[in-house]
Order: C-alpha cells, then sequence, then structure tokens
C-alpha cells in the first residue's frame, strides 16, 4: 500500500515541509486503473492544486480510473472530487462533479482547476461532441470558497459541435485566470474560419465585464501549455501534486517527477 502525499514547500527557509495524507479524502489507490502510464490511451483525469489563501488548499482529482481493464469505449463517465484542506490537512469542504473521460482531448483545459474573482472555486469541465452522452457539455462550474455552486457557464456544447460538422467545439472556452485573479479569460469561436473574440469575466458570479485581445489568448495558453501532464511512475500514483500559487508556480524533476509548491505571500 502507498502512502499519498501533497509535500508543502512553505516559503521560509526555516520552515519544515509538510505532508498531508490523501487518502482519507478518497484519493484513488495506487493501482493500474487509476495510472495513465499503465495503458496506451488513459480517459481524461483530474490531477492539480491550488492555493486558495496563505491557509488553504483546493485539490481536484478523479474517484474513476483512468485505465479501466477492458474497456474499450470512445468515452467512459467519470467522477471528479475536489476538496478544500487546511495546510494541516483538516477537511474545510468537499464535493464530486460528473464529467466525460474521453481519450481524444486527454488533457484537462486549465488543469480542470482555478481560483477566481472573489476567492471562488472554479472547476471547468470539458464538453464532448456526443448529445446522447449524459454530462456531454463542457461548463465553468464557479463555487464558494466552502463549495457551495454559484453559476454555470456553458462552454462547449455537444449540440453547436455537431452544427458545424466538425469535432472542433464552437462557442465559449475557459482560457484561463488572471495573475491577480480578479478577472477570467474566455474565447469564443464564431465559425469556420473566422477570429476567435476574446473576452474578460469579472465578479461573483461571473460576468462579462470587457472585450480582450488576440496577444492576451496567446499568453494565457503559453502558460498552460506549460503546465506539467500527470505525474505518475510507473505502476504507482503520484505522491506529489503539481500546482499553481497565486505568485506563479514552478517544477523540478525528483526521480520521474514531482511538484513543489509556493504558498502565496502573506
Amino acid at each position: 500500500m502507498y502512502t499519498i502525499l501533497v509535500l508543502l514547500l512553505c516559503a521560509s527557509a526555516n520552515a519544515q515541509p509538510q505532508t498531508i495524507d490523501l487518502t482519507e479524502f478518497g484519493y484513488p489507490p495506487a493501482a493500474k486503473p487509476w495510472n495513465p502510464d499503465s495503458c496506451t490511451d488513459p480517459y481524461r483525469g483530474y490531477h492539480w492544486v491550488e492555493w486558495l489563501d496563505d491557509q488553504n488548499l483546493v485539490l481536484v482529482f478523479n474517484t474513476s480510473p483512468v485505465c479501466p481493464l477492458g474497456v474499450q469505449d470512445a468515452s467512459i463517465s467519470g467522477d471528479a472530487r475536489v476538496v478544500v484542506l487546511t495546510t494541516a490537512g483538516k477537511l474545510e469542504a468537499k464535493t464530486d462533479i460528473p464529467y466525460v473521460a474521453d481519450l481524444w482531448q486527454r488533457e484537462t483545459p486549465g488543469r480542470g482547476l482555478a481560483i477566481g474573482p472573489g476567492g471562488t472555486i472554479l472547476v471547468i469541465v470539458d464538453g464532448v461532441p456526443w448529445e446522447a452522452v449524459p454530462n456531454a457539455d463542457g461548463m465553468v462550474r464557479v463555487f464558494t470558497r466552502d463549495l457551495q455552486p454559484v453559476q454555470e457557464i456553458l462552454t462547449e456544447t455537444a449540440s453547436t459541435t455537431m452544427e458545424y460538422k466538425t469535432f472542433t467545439h464552437f462557442g465559449l472556452h475557459f482560457e484561463g485566470v488572471a495573475t491577480d485573479r480578479n478577472a477570467v479569460v474566455f474565447s469564443q469561436d464564431t465559425g469556420i474560419g473566422k477570429p476567435q473574440k476574446c473576452f474578460l469575466f469579472a465578479g461573483a458570479p461571473l460576468k462579462q465585464a470587457a472585450e480582450c485581445g488576440p496577444d492576451l489568448l496567446r499568453s494565457m495558453r503559453e502558460n498552460f501549455d506549460a503546465a506539467a501532464p500527470f505525474p505518475s511512475p510507473e505502476n504507482e500514483i503520484p505522491t506529489v501534486f503539481l500546482g499553481r500559487s497565486t505568485g506563479g508556480w514552478r517544477r523540478r524533476s525528483i526521480g520521474q517527477l514531482a511538484g513543489w509548491l509556493t504558498p502565496p505571500p502573506l
């Protein structure tokens, strides 16, 4: 049995790293069905952490397997769990979110989790192009810091995808959150071959506040493209989460891959 841990590297040079055992919150077992390296085509999963503030963390992870034995469907039902923890490992809140785990879009946009205006928690659910599949529509689900639902913003929907007869998703796309967390960036497709629009949403609940330009979209995409994949040694669920703090984030190799989190400034 493996012990699943979150490693926190404090800003102070004299502070000792802390560990939090995630198994008591439902983190999946260290078994091949939950390890994306154990199969050729893993299904979409969630594995990310954000600092809510200097004393609290928000984590998202899938409680459904990403490599279920014998399954060859284009998509399967997935379940993601979001938990809010103190840095001491005390559970503050949790909720479960259904999603469609597909093969064609293995990376979850923005790693599936972000902190938005007013300390709201954003869970990004990507859409799939099959109207008959439950939970097919993409959306950004907005929660309070204690995971009470605030709103749902539809993004890529199965109906608009099939309307254009292409697997390209048309509609709103979640692009990311501004560094100060005061605005959320969305793009919008307006048709095949047409330029994308850029919008800034602010407030809680989120409302469109302004338009933005292509340079901001490029910058947001470069930031997210630099994010790390699911860090999984062979036959083992990763012991350290990757994530982002308000002051930016960094990672380094330890063995195959491990993530280091720096808390936001006090």
